[in-house]
């Protein structure tokens, strides 16, 4: 049994229980240098020539490898038992990796083609839902780690989270991650927004905790309430800072 004591509260997970590792984050050298590839040659390149050259193909794929091999070393670390694999893709062929679950890109950008049009589509702090099996991982904040929305049951091609969302009328994206305030910019409703202190307790952050009309939007971009949602708790939580 995994459980979280608070001084306020006590949240226990059931079993048969399970844990997961959550790697979250980029390679920020490498995205940087994407960007600046960007600034440079965007006057000579279209954005469907952008998103087809091979630069943006590698960075997608050594995030996902260096998300991979941190999961395949904290599994180690922690004495976790994963089905650990040789990256082909290493040269010294000494890295191991593990395979995700579920993959959720926080931002992404894509080449959209439909019957009579063909366009780019880009979302900041969300992903495409017509793009995404096994779930959709919402970031929350420290203390609360992951929320995991499941998609409708699926049980041909062994997605244990659901498979793709509802189609609807609306642009195919759903947030992945929660909002955080300003103080600049407060939350305009303390019935649903949190105070985490930081690490010198001086201070704090407020955050939106999603509430009854955060779902009502969700529902409309394709998320179905009756598949439910998964409460990934937190037992270790680390951040590394630039």
């Amino acid at each position: 049994m995994l459980q979280k004591v608070s001084k306020s509260t006590k949240r226990v997970h059931k079993s048969p229980s399970k844990v997961f590792i959550v790697v979250s984050g980029c390679l920020s050298e490498a995205a940087e240098e994407f960007h600046n590839l960007w600034q440079f040659a965007g006057n000579e390149l279209t954005c469907h020539e952008l998103l087809a050259c091979e630069e943006l193909n590698w960075l997608r794929s050594t995030t996902h490898r260096n998300h991979n091999h941190v999961a395949s070393q904290i599994s180690r670390l922690f004495g976790l038992r994963m089905h650990h694999v040789a990256d082909t893709d290493d040269p010294s062929h000494a890295a191991q990796l593990v395979f995700p679950t579920t993959s959720t890109y926080k931002s992404d950008l894509r080449k959209s083609e439909g019957a009579n049009v063909c366009s780019t589509r880009y979302v900041d702090c969300g992903c495409f839902a017509d793009l995404c099996n096994n779930g959709i991982l919402f970031e929350m904040y420290g203390t609360e780690g992951f929320w995991l929305f499941q998609g409708p049951r699926d049980f041909a091609d062994n997605y244990p989270y659901g498979s793709i969302f509802a189609n609807t009328n609306e642009t195919m994206c759903m947030p992945t991650s929660t909002v955080e305030y300003h103080n600049l910019f407060p939350a305009p409703n303390t019935h649903n927004s949190v105070q985490i202190p930081i690490a010198d307790k001086r201070s704090h952050k407020t955050f939106l905790f999603p509430d009854e009309r955060f779902f009502a939007i969700i529902q409309e971009l394709g998320f179905n309430r009756n598949d439910g949602t998964l409460n990934l708790m937190p037992l270790v939580y680390h951040e590394r800072k630039r």
